[in-house]
C-alpha cells in the first residue's frame, strides 16, 4: 500500500505485559525500581532505537495501564515520498504508521521537535 506523501509521521509502538516484563527483566541493576520508573526507561529506549532511523525522534506521549505500554513518537522523514523504515524493535509491536495531520490536524509538526531541544 502506497505511503501517503508526508514528512511528519507519527509511530505507536506498544509492549504487553509478557513483554514489558521480559524487557525489565534486562534490567537487572535496577530491580528496585518500580513500574513508572521500568516505564521511562522503556520509552527512553524506544525514542533512541527509533532515533537511529530518524535523528530528531520524539517521544510525544505514553500510556501505561500497569499491564501494557504503548507509546506515541514523532518522527521527520529525511525526504518526502521515502518508504518508511522501521524495522529491529523486537518485542515492541508496532500499532500504527500515521501521518503527523491526520492526529494533530491543527498543530505545526515543527514545534514538538522544537520542545525537544
Amino acid at each position: 500500500m502506497p505511503q501517503p506523501k508526508s514528512k511528519y509521521w507519527i509511530l505507536v509502538f506498544a509492549l504487553n505485559d509478557e513483554n514489558l516484563l521480559y524487557e525489565s527483566e534486562k534490567l537487572e541493576d535496577h530491580l528496585d525500581w518500580d513500574y513508572p520508573q521500568v516505564c521511562d526507561f522503556l520509552t527512553d529506549l524506544l525514542v533512541k532505537r527509533v532515533a537511529k532511523f530518524y535523528p530528531g525522534a520524539v517521544c510525544i506521549g505514553d500510556e501505561r495501564d500497569g499491564e501494557n505500554l504503548s507509546v506515541r513518537i514523532a518522527i521527520k522523514k529525511h525526504r518526502v515520498g521515502d518508504p518508511l523504515e522501521i524495522a529491529g524493535f523486537k518485542r515492541w509491536e508496532l500499532l500504527e504508521i500515521t501521518p503527523f495531520k491526520d492526529i494533530y490536524s491543527d498543530d505545526d509538526p515543527r514545534e514538538f521537535f522544537k520542545k525537544k531541544k
